[in-house]
């Protein structure tokens, strides 16, 4: 694995009460920033939890309803930046990924959908101090624009809560330790931050390369 072209390395947030909801990295972009793969460093532990929390988009999509499902297949996210006004791209809130082929839903739980994030992950995970994350990431707001007609709708917040839960069903928690690298996937392969104390210290590379020998 190299970091390629225009590659970056940051020091992620410490763990606290507030966790990040499900995300692709860079989703508000139609180009993602080329962040096709991500990587992660474990530089230092954290003392208890700070575990990154990965989520399987494909398993949480066969496990939403048949109206979520057709729901988020015909629709787009029309992000709204903290100014209220609408991100450049219009991003796929399912996309069948280029290896297998297989329907992965694409999320950015921050802002509006961060607060349903944290409140499903209580129950699931049952971790009674979970807060969503106040930074927002760019992001404040958003609306589904239906693919065909361009026609505009909220999501409710039933259908906002079926879709986290189906996303925390269908994650694992990382737990790190000292020198651990985590590759992910940033179509097939969500992740978010969870709550944590001690000082964690956790690189984030991308893009990155995968290199595999032959």
């Amino acid at each position: 694995m190299d970091m390629g072209a225009g590659g970056r390395i940051q020091v992620l947030a410490p763990p606290s009460d507030c966790i990040q909801g499900p995300h692709q990295e860079s989703l508000t972009l139609a180009t993602r920033l080329s962040q096709r793969y991500i990587a992660f460093h474990c530089e230092t532990q954290p003392q208890t939890r700070g575990e990154t929390a990965i989520f399987d988009t494909h398993a949480a999509y066969e496990d939403l309803d048949d109206d979520l499902r057709r729901l988020l297949t015909t629709h787009c996210w029309n992000f709204r930046d903290v100014n209220g006004k609408p991100t450049n791209d219009l991003i796929p809130c399912v996309v069948a990924h280029d290896d297998h082929q297989k329907p992965c839903i694409q999320v950015y739980a921050f802002g509006e959908m961060g607060e349903m994030a944290a409140e499903v992950a209580r129950e699931v995970l049952d971790r009674d101090n979970l807060q969503p994350d106040p930074y927002l990431y760019g992001v404040t707001s958003f609306t589904l624009r239906n693919k065909e007609t361009g026609a505009e709708r909220e999501m409710t917040m039933d259908e906002r809560r079926r879709l986290m839960k189906a996303l925390y069903k269908s994650s694992e928690l990382c737990a790190w330790r000292k020198n651990d690298i985590l590759l992910l996937d940033n179509v097939s392969v969500a992740h978010g931050r969870m709550d944590g104390r001690g000082p964690r210290k956790i690189n984030f590379c991308g893009p990155c390369v995968c290199v595999c020998a032959s």
